[in-house]
């Protein structure tokens, strides 16, 4: 019998760390239980997922994701503007604050604070990672192939 490897549509289990081309670590749970997901679900980016495919149990990858595969590029048009008395007047409104918006479907959308300028406050909806090309590294520590169904 051959060894198992990591394909779509397998559940794996995996500790993972994130870094920024500085060297600051964005997550992290290697000193954490591994994380399970089901690779082509969608639980992480794709240009991770794909980095994981035909590994097996103990190996490890370290490497560069480009911000497209990664949270995708910073995009103008998910910067928007609105009016100060458009926020409820118990928010403490300032630079770097993250507020939850509610999206077309209802959905939670967050927005973070870029400036305020007069009655003007300017919201970045893009993903805080967006822009940011991220180096990955995981180890496989356990792959369970589906069930068959």
């Amino acid at each position: 019998m051959s060894e198992q490897t990591v394909n779509r549509g397998t559940k794996v289990a995996i500790n993972f760390s994130l870094t920024m081309e500085d060297g600051q670590l964005v997550d992290s749970n290697f000193d954490k239980k591994a994380a399970e997901l089901i690779i082509g679900e969608c639980t992480m980016p794709d240009g991770f997922e794909e980095q994981l495919i035909g590994l097996i149990v103990g190996q490890e990858i370290e490497v560069m994701v480009p911000c497209e595969k990664a949270f995708g590029e910073s995009r103008d048009a998910n910067i928007r503007e609105f009016n100060r008395d458009q926020f409820d007047k118990g928010i403490g409104l300032e630079v770097g604050l993250m507020i939850s918006f509610a999206d077309a479907a209802n959905s939670e959308l967050p927005g973070v604070i870029l400036n305020m300028e007069g009655d003007t406050v300017t919201v970045d909806f893009n993903h805080p990672l967006a822009g940011q090309n991220l180096m990955f590294k995981a180890r496989v520590d356990k792959i369970t192939q589906p069930r068959p169904e």
